[in-house]
Order: structure tokens, then C-alpha cells, then sequence
């Protein structure tokens, strides 16, 4: 017997019907492509970026004797975004809108250069209410160099930084009429008339 008609009474005792030797590979499922990893982002993550934005634009803001103002929010990545700095007047600023794509986290401004005619250290009920009614937090340099935080939510306003924490007005002078707190809730501002 031959050596091909062993190998064909073997393969056909076997119930083969093929003379291949090769297995037969079916082509793998394609599986999913992973999502890149985002940190979850904190509120301490939120308040360093918005002290960066504040800072960035804060020494313009008291040369030139104007408030800037902005927002900040997160992008399609969940990446922190700042809107460019809108200039205002000395007491006064109006931000321009951001894009639909951005969800908004908080608004942030300067108050503008020292002026013994402003209670600029504080956050206005203006400023407050702006916030209330986006119902977004809010982010505030002062010429004397504070960095304060609007919680809307709570309508409380308080200080991240005290005094000098960030760039300040060569000309500030600390407030002789009245003590600035380290908080100050809504009420606490319309009583006191800032």
C-alpha cells in the first residue's frame, strides 16, 4: 500500500473530508476601544484653575483701572475652559456668552484698581445675585489681592485667599471704616450695603 492511500483510508475511517493539515481560523471578534481614562475633577481642581484665570488677567485689570469678566466651564473632554476676559468699566462688566458645547461651571471677574470711592474687597450683591440667577458659583479678585468664591446655591460668599494671596493694586490700602469678613452670606451683604 501506498503511502497516499494509507493517508486517505485513515483520514476517511477518521470521518475527515478534507486533506488540509492547516486548522481553520475564524477571524476574531473586534473588541471595543477603551475610553481614555478622565479624573474625576474636584471642586479644588475647579477653585485652582479659576485662581490661575484671575491671576492671568489681574494685573491688567488694575493698571488700566477696569474689571474683566469671564466663565469658566468644562469642554466635550471634561477639560477645564476659561472664556476670553470681556473688559468692563471700573465697576461694571458684562461677559460675553459662551459656546452651546460648554457646560458652565462658574462666572469669574476682577474688581477692577483701588478706589477709596469702591468697597471693591467685598463681593457686591450684584455680584451675588448674577450668580443666583445663572445658578452658577462665581470667582472674585480684588485690587487689595483677595480671591473670593460665590456658592450660589447656599448664597454665601467667602474668602479662598485673604489679602495680597494674589497681584495687588500698589496703591491699596486697607479699609479703615469697616472690617472685611471672612464670609458673607447674601443677607450679610444687603445689610451692610455692598
Amino acid at each position: 500500500m501506498t503511502r497516499a492511500l494509507a493517508l486517505a483510508l485513515l483520514m476517511a475511517a477518521a470521518g475527515c473530508t478534507t486533506t488540509t493539515t492547516a486548522p481553520i481560523m475564524e477571524a476574531a471578534p473586534e473588541l471595543p476601544k477603551p475610553k481614555p481614562v478622565v479624573p474625576k475633577l474636584t471642586k479644588a481642581d475647579e477653585m485652582a484653575f479659576a485662581r490661575a484665570t484671575l491671576e492671568a488677567i489681574q494685573h491688567a485689570s488694575v493698571k488700566q483701572n477696569i474689571e474683566y469678566c469671564g466663565y469658566i466651564g468644562l469642554d466635550r473632554d471634561r477639560r477645564f475652559w476659561a472664556s476670553s476676559p470681556a473688559p468692563g468699566e471700573e465697576a461694571s462688566c458684562l461677559s460675553k456668552e459662551p459656546p452651546n458645547h460648554i457646560t458652565l461651571l462658574a462666572s469669574y471677574h476682577t474688581h477692577a484698581g483701588y478706589s477709596p470711592y469702591y468697597d471693591s474687597e467685598v463681593p457686591s450683591t450684584t455680584d451675588v445675585y448674577g450668580d443666583i440667577e445663572y445658578e452658577i458659583d462665581g470667582y472674585i479678585s480684588t485690587p487689595g489681592g483677595r480671591f473670593w468664591f460665590v456658592d450660589s446655591s447656599e448664597e454665601l460668599a467667602y474668602q479662598i485667599c485673604g489679602e495680597r494671596c494674589l497681584y495687588t493694586d500698589p496703591r491699596y490700602r486697607r479699609e479703615t471704616e469697616y472690617e472685611v469678613l471672612d464670609q458673607y452670606t447674601l443677607k450679610d451683604l444687603q445689610k451692610a450695603g455692598f
